[in-house]
């Protein structure tokens, strides 16, 4: 017998897949939207339940639904409250393989300090970083495996390069280029 939480996550896959090979939103059409656009519309479905009706005079969706959809107002279409919340989750879905997939796109580079300290960069290329650096010697930069795990000040365990960077870019679109990832971007620390 399947259980409630198999079969929740069963249909937000079996969405996935139609959105995928109905819809042709493939990763690399989703890999395309870089600001958020795929959570937000997760979020647009997720408030479009049957705890706010459809707007009555366009037909479109609730207020918060609309306010929140990245796209044009005609494709969305808010269908029944568990409906909106398993294409929510398959959006939400399709959000995390995007970041994931771009995790694992760049590449991650460490400089040592004079006085110890690491920096810890992520960039498309060493010859990109070299460039967003400026006049620092690619000889003091190290590629690193994204999977390398890093003691982070105020953390109780190591961290690994890759989880930096989809930390610091869940709030912040990488457009490419390089972006410093410790110790710079991380005040909580």
């Amino acid at each position: 017998m399947t259980t409630a939480p198999e079969r929740a996550l069963a249909l937000i896959r079996e969405e996935r897949e139609r959105q995928v090979q109905v819809e042709g939103w493939t990763p690399e059409h989703d890999d395309q939207h870089v600001t958020g656009e795929l959570a937000d519309a997760a979020a647009a479905y997720a408030h479009a339940g049957d705890h706010s009706p459809v707007n009555p005079q366009d037909g479109y969706g609730t207020d918060v639904g609309r306010i929140l959809w990245p796209w044009d107002r005609a494709s969305f279409k808010p269908g029944t409250h568990r409906h909106n919340l398993v294409r929510a989750g398959a959006l939400i879905v399709a959000e995390l393989e995007r970041l994931d997939r771009l995790a694992g796109s760049v590449q991650y580079f460490m400089r040592g300090m004079p006085d110890g300290s690491l920096e810890l960069y992520a960039a498309d290329s060493l010859e990109v970083l070299a460039e967003w650096l400026g006049d620092v010697p690619t000889g003091t930069l190290t590629r690193v495996d994204r999977s390398a795990a890093f003691w982070v000040p105020g953390r109780p365990h190591s961290v690994r390069a890759e989880d930096l960077f989809l930390e610091y870019h869940s709030d912040a679109p990488y457009l490419g280029g390089a972006a410093l990832l410790w110790p710079l971007n991380f005040p909580n620390v």
